[in-house]
C-alpha cells in the first residue's frame, strides 16, 4: 500500500493495484459506448503491461472478490468481450488507493522548467486526466514531460484480435522464430505457417509478433459466417479511418467480389499486418471471402500470415509469382519436450512417448495428465496413454 507524503514514480503501485485503479476510473458500466478500456487488452494497452500479465492480475482480484467478470459486446464487433469492474469492496480499496496516490509528489516539466506538485493536481495538466494516465506517462525518475507530444497507446494503433493467444514463451523454436523475423524483415508478403493440430502455429504466431503496426486476426471457427469475418474486419478497417466495408455490412453482406474492391482501396498504406488462423476450419460460404483478404493484402504492401494443417489452395500460383513463403512446423526437439513432461516420468517412458507423438506439444500436454495404473512397464504405460488419449479424440 501507498503512503501519503511521498514522492510518486512509476512503480508505486503494484500490478494489481494499477489494474484496481484504472477500472475505477474508467467506470463501471458494462454498456459503455466504448467498453474496450474494461477488457483484458484494454487494460493492457493503458497500463502498458502485456496481457498475460493483465490475465493473472484479474484472476487474483476475482478471487479475493475485488472484481466481477461480465461479457458485452463491444462498439463495432461481433461477438461478446470479457468485460471487467469494481465490486462494492473492490471500489472501496480502490478509493483509498487514489487518495493516497493524489496526494503524492510529481515533478512535471515544462518550458518554463520543472515543478514539483501534487498528482491529483498534475493529472489534470495532461489527457486523459487519469492518475492511471499519470503514472503511464512517468519516466524511470518520476517525472512527467510536458514539452513532449504523448506517444500514441497500443489502442491508437488499429487492432482487431478475434481468437489470437496471450503470447507466451516458446520452447524449442529458435530457429522457426528466425525464420518467421526473416520474413517479416524481407520475405514476400505471404506467409503460409503449416502443420498438424497440437504442433503450436497458433501460439507460434502469437509470440513472434509485436505492437508496431496495425493488426488484424481472425482464428476462423466452425459456423463463422461471411457477415461476422466482414463485421471484423470492418472495424479493423474503421479504426484506420475507412468506414466503408463497416457501413456496408451494416446495411447488406456484400458479395465477395465487392468486399475484395473495398479492400483493395481500404488497405493502401495502411502498412498493416494480418492472420488468418485455423483455415481448414472455413466453411464452403466463407472461403472465397478469406481467399480474397489474401489476395487484396500482397497487392497493397502489407503482410499476412496464414494458419492451417494444409498448404493453401492458391500455393503453386503464388509461389510461381513470388509472393508465398511457407514455415513448416513440425514436433518439438527431444529437450523441449522433455521440459513439457512430468520430471517424475523415466527416460523409457520419455522415449516411447516421444516417437509415438513425434512431439507434438499439444499430445505430449495431454499424456502428461494421463493416469495409468501401476503395474506396468515404462513403455506399456506410454503406449496406454496414447491409446486413451485417441480414443479421446476419436
Amino acid at each position: 500500500m501507498v503512503k501519503a507524503g511521498e514522492d510518486l514514480g512509476p512503480d508505486t503501485l503494484t500490478v494489481n493495484e494499477r489494474v484496481l485503479l484504472h477500472l475505477r476510473e474508467s467506470g463501471t458500466a458494462r454498456d459503455a459506448v466504448d467498453a474496450f478500456p474494461l477488457t483484458q487488452p484494454g487494460i493492457a494497452d493503458t497500463l502498458g503491461i502485456r496481457v498475460n500479465h493483465v490475465s493473472r492480475a484479474v484472476k487474483h482480484l476475482i478471487d479475493h472478490r475485488l472484481l466481477a467478470e461480465g461479457t458485452t459486446m463491444l462498439r463495432g464487433e461481433v461477438r461478446n468481450r470479457k468485460v471487467y469492474t469494481v465490486t462494492p469492496e473492490g471500489h472501496a480499496l480502490a478509493q483509498r488507493l487514489a487518495a493516497e496516490v493524489a496526494r503524492r509528489r510529481v515533478v512535471a516539466v515544462d518550458a518554463s522548467g520543472e515543478r514539483a506538485l501534487a498528482a491529483s493536481e498534475a493529472k489534470r495538466l495532461i489527457a486523459p486526466p487519469t492518475l492511471t494516465h499519470l503514472l503511464a506517462t512517468m519516466d524511470a525518475e518520476g517525472r512527467v514531460d510536458l514539452r513532449r507530444p504523448a506517444s500514441p497507446s497500443a489502442r491508437d494503433v488499429a487492432r482487431f484480435e478475434e481468437g489470437r493467444p496471450a503470447p507466451q514463451q516458446l520452447l524449442g523454436r529458435e530457429a522457426d522464430v528466425l525464420s518467421f523475423r526473416e520474413w517479416l524483415d524481407e520475405g514476400p508478403t505471404v506467409l503460409a505457417v503449416i502443420g498438424p493440430k497440437g504442433i503450436g502455429k497458433s501460439a507460434f504466431v502469437s509470440a513472434c509478433i509485436d505492437d508496431s503496426r496495425p493488426r488484424f486476426w481472425w482464428s476462423v471457427r466452425d459456423g463463422d459466417s461471411p457477415a461476422a469475418l466482414l463485421g471484423g474486419l470492418g472495424t479493423f478497417l474503421a479504426d484506420l479511418g475507412k468506414g466503408e466495408l463497416r457501413a456496408r455490412v451494416a446495411d447488406e453482406v456484400p458479395e465477395w467480389r465487392q468486399a475484395a474492391k473495398i479492400l483493395a482501396r481500404d488497405l493502401k498504406a495502411a502498412n498493416a499486418f494480418l492472420v488468418l488462423d485455423d483455415l481448414e476450419a472455413a466453411s464452403r460460404e466463407l472461403v472465397p471471402y478469406l481467399n480474397a483478404i489474401i489476395e487484396s493484402v500482397p497487392a497493397n504492401g502489407c503482410r499476412i500470415a496464414v494458419l492451417s494443417e494444409e498448404p493453401l489452395p492458391a500455393r503453386s500460383t503464388l509461389l510461381a509469382e513470388g509472393r508465398l513463403r511457407e514455415l513448416r512446423l513440425r514436433g518439438l526437439d527431444r529437450a523441449a519436450a522433455r521440459a513439457l513432461l512430468p520430471r517424475t516420468m523415466l527416460d523409457p517412458e520419455f522415449e516411447k512417448v516421444y516417437r509415438l507423438t513425434e512431439g507434438n506439444p499439444l499430445s505430449l500436454k495431454l499424456l502428461a495428465a494421463e493416469d495409468t495404473p501401476g503395474g506396468y512397464s515404462p513403455e506399456e504405460r506410454a503406449l496406454l496413454k496414447v491409446l486413451r488419449m485417441r480414443q479421446d479424440e476419436g
